[in-house]
């Protein structure tokens, strides 16, 4: 399951969301659902006052819900992973950089001279 997985989202980033793999990644979301599913038994076992059967099988089918979520949003982008658009940093407006300035200027102020490295009793 896992390799199936990582291998369709692999081909996604290398050749783009194509419709063969959009199928792919559907299918691979609908088996990490019923993998997932497991863990809602587990969720209703404990809220009943029993124990759950294993703590790695339960860790196993939360991981298999997160992916399967990551997969269904990844199979329902309509972009490829090079096409986000991404804005150029901006500098902040000079008050907002003269806060900034005082406020760490305000920490690495000069030290007293007789406190400075060690107060004179420690000499």
């Amino acid at each position: 399951m896992g390799a199936l997985a990582a291998s369709v989202s692999a081909a996604v980033v290398r050749y783009g969301l194509r419709p063969a793999l959009r199928v792919l990644l559907w299918t691979a979301c609908g088996l990490a659902g019923i993998t997932a599913f497991g863990l809602l038994m587990d969720a209703i076992t404990l809220t009943l006052g029993q124990g759950m059967d294993s703590v790695a099988s339960a860790a196993n089918r939360a991981l298999a819900a997160v992916g399967a979520v990551l997969l269904a949003a990844t199979a329902r982008t309509d972009r490829r992973p090079g096409e986000i658009a991404v804005r150029e940093p901006s500098a902040a407006p000079r008050p907002i950089q003269r806060a900034a300035w005082t406020g760490t200027l305000a920490f690495v102020r000069p030290w007293e001279p007789d406190t400075w490295p060690w107060p004179q009793s420690a000499r």
